[in-house]
C-alpha cells in the first residue's frame, strides 16, 4: 500500500510486550457507502458544502453509488478468501444498507448485528450541533429499509444487542470509540467466540467486521487516522486485552489499511497516463517511420537524376530523424519507467490477497485454507 499522500495513523503504537489475551480480536473498520448526504457536499467540485446545512438529511440512505460501493467491497472479501466470525453495523441507516450489501449479500456472515457507540460524531454549525449524524427513531429506520431494499435486508439485521426492533437509539449514543471496545469485550458472543476458538486450538484470529463513520474513526480514541477516509476503505486493526482487577486494558494494535480508495483512484489515474504515454511514443515514432519511408521513396523515385552529394544529403537527413526518434524514445521510456515504478506502490493489500488466493488455487495439489491470505 502506497504512504504519503495517503491515510496513516497518527501515533499509533502497540504497547511494549503486553501480557495479552488469546486469540486476539481481529477488527475490520469499514466507512460506509457514499450516502446522499455526501453526494450534497461533493456536489460543484465540493461548492455543494455552501448549501449543506440548508439541504442535509437526517440518518440519510447510501446513494446508488454507495451501494455499487458496498458490493465491490464485498467482491474483494470474497476474492481475499477473508472469513468473518461477527459483523457490527452503527445504528445508522447508512451503515445497516453498506454492512448488508458488503457481508449478508456475498455469503459472508447470515446476519448483521446493530452495535452501539460506534454512530457518527454529529457536526456543529454556527456552535449548535447539527441533527443529520443523529440516529432516527428505529421504527422509522426499519421502515425506510423496509420500503427501499425489502424484508431480505431486514431479514440480514439483527437489533438483539441494542434493545431489538423496539429499542431505543438513543441509547446507543455517544459515539467513543473507547465505550464501544469496552462494549465489545463484555459481549456474551465475542466470549463464546474466544472460548470455541481456544478449545479448537486454531490460531485464526477472531474476525469482527465493523462498519461504522469517517469522523469516528479520526477519533484518538479510534483509529487516530490523519485525513478523513474515502466512502469504501477498510482498516484492520488487532484489539488485545490485559485482564485487571476491575476493567481490561484493551488495546489496538498493528493497524493496517486493506483497501484505500485513494489508492485504487490514483492507481487509475497513473495506468491512464502510462496508456496515454505509450500512445504517444507510438504516434511520434510512426510519424518519424513514415517520413524516412517518404524519403527513401523520393529517392528510389528520381534515382537517375540524383547525384552523389543528394544522396548525401538525403542520409544526413535520414540519420537526423533516427537520433530524433532515438531521443523521443527514451524519453518515453523514461518517462514509462517513473509511471510503473509510481503504480507498482499503488497497491491495496485486498489486492494482494486476492492474488495470492488464485495462485493458491492455481497450484496443483494445494488447496486453499479457510482465511488463508486474509492476515496482514
Amino acid at each position: 500500500m502506497a504512504s504519503g499522500d495517503h491515510l496513516s495513523p497518527r501515533g499509533f503504537k502497540a504497547l511494549e510486550s503486553p501480557v495479552l489475551s488469546e486469540p486476539p480480536l481481529e477488527l475490520w473498520f469499514v466507512r460506509h457507502g457514499e450516502s446522499k448526504n455526501n453526494a450534497i457536499l461533493n456536489a460543484a467540485g465540493g461548492l455543494g458544502a455552501v448549501m449543506y446545512p440548508v439541504k442535509f438529511q437526517q440518518d440519510p440512505q447510501i446513494t446508488k453509488k454507495g451501494l455499487a460501493v458496498a458490493r465491490a467491497n464485498g467482491q474483494r472479501l470474497v476474492a481475499a478468501n477473508a472469513k468473518f466470525d461477527l459483523v457490527l453495523s452503527s445504528a445508522m441507516v447508512r451503515t445497516m444498507e453498506t454492512a448488508f450489501y458488503m457481508f449478508v449479500e456475498t455469503h459472508l456472515v447470515e446476519r448483521v448485528h446493530v452495535a452501539p457507540f460506534i454512530s457518527e460524531v454529529p457536526l456543529v454549525w454556527k456552535g449548535m450541533p447539527m441533527s443529520e449524524n443523529v440516529p432516527l427513531k428505529r421504527q422509522e429506520q426499519i421502515n425506510i429499509l423496509g420500503r427501499r431494499h425489502g424484508s431480505r435486508l431486514l431479514d440480514g439485521l439483527d437489533f438483539s444487542l441494542v434493545g431489538g426492533p423496539c429499542g431505543d437509539n438513543e441509547q446507543t449514543l455517544p459515539p467513543n470509540g473507547n465505550m464501544f471496545l469496552q462494549w465489545l469485550y463484555k459481549q456474551d458472543i465475542v466470549h463464546q467466540l474466544m472460548a470455541v476458538r481456544k478449545v479448537g486450538d486454531n490460531a485464526e484470529p477472531i474476525r469482527v467486521g465493523v462498519v461504522t463513520h469517517s469522523n469516528l474513526l479520526m477519533k484518538e480514541n479510534m483509529l487516530d487516522l490523519d485525513k478523513r477516509p474515502g466512502n469504501a476503505d477498510v482498516w484492520i486493526a488487532k484489539l488485545h486485552a490485559m485482564e485487571t482487577d476491575s476493567e481490561p486494558v484493551l488495546t489496538l494494535t498493528d493497524l493496517t489499511g486493506w483497501f484505500q480508495e485513494a489508492v485504487e483512484q490514483e492507481r487509475v489515474r497513473v495506468q491512464d497516463d502510462i496508456f496515454k504515454t505509450e500512445t504517444r511514443a507510438m504516434k511520434k515514432k510512426s510519424e518519424y517511420e513514415r517520413k524516412v519511408e517518404k524519403l527513401q521513396a523520393k529517392l528510389r523515385e528520381k534515382s537517375e537524376d540524383k547525384d552523389a552529394k543528394d544522396f548525401a544529403k538525403a542520409s544526413e537527413k535520414e540519420r537526423r530523424y533516427q537520433q530524433r526518434l532515438f531521443k523521443k524514445e527514451a524519453k518515453y521510456e523514461q518517462q514509462l519507467e517513473k509511471l510503473q515504478e509510481q503504480k507498482s506502490k499503488l497497491v491495496n493489500l485486498s489486492d494482494l490477497q486476492a492474488q495470492q488466493q488464485k495462485d493458491l488455487a492455481s497450484t496443483p495439489g494445494d488447496g486453499v485454507s479457510p482465511g488463508d491470505g486474509v492476515s496482514p
